[in-house]
C-alpha cells in the first residue's frame, strides 16, 4: 500500500473487502487500558468499485453505508483563499477550535 498516493494504508482481501490482518498494523491497541487508536486510511476500493460488485442489493437485512470526503485536507496554521462573489476572495487561516 501507498497511503501517500491516497492507496490506503490498511490491506485488504480483494474478495470480501475485510481487513487481511485481524491486528493490521496501522491499529494500535492497549487492551490492558482499553485504549484503541487508528490511523487507517480510505483503503477501500471506492463506492463505484462496490455497487458494480452487486453485493448490497442482495443484502436483505439493515446496513450501514459511510461516505467519507476525499477533498484536501488542511493543517492547523494553512491560510487559504477560495473564490467569493464578483472577483473577491476570501482569506483565512485554519486555527484548532
Amino acid at each position: 500500500m501507498e497511503p501517500e498516493k491516497g492507496l490506503g494504508n490498511m490491506l485488504l482481501d480483494d474478495k470480501t473487502l475485510r481487513p487481511i490482518k485481524f491486528f493490521p498494523d496501522c491499529v494500535w491497541y492497549d487492551f490492558s487500558r482499553g485504549i484503541t487508536l487508528n490511523a487507517v486510511g480510505l483503503s477501500g476500493h471506492g463506492a463505484h468499485n462496490l455497487i458494480v460488485r452487486d453485493l448490497w442489493q442482495q443484502r436483505e437485512e439493515p446496513f450501514f453505508i459511510s461516505f467519507m470526503s476525499v477533498a484536501l485536507t488542511y493543517n492547523v496554521g494553512d491560510e487559504i483563499a477560495m473564490p467569493f462573489m464578483a472577483g473577491q476572495t476570501l482569506k483565512w487561516r485554519i486555527a484548532c477550535l
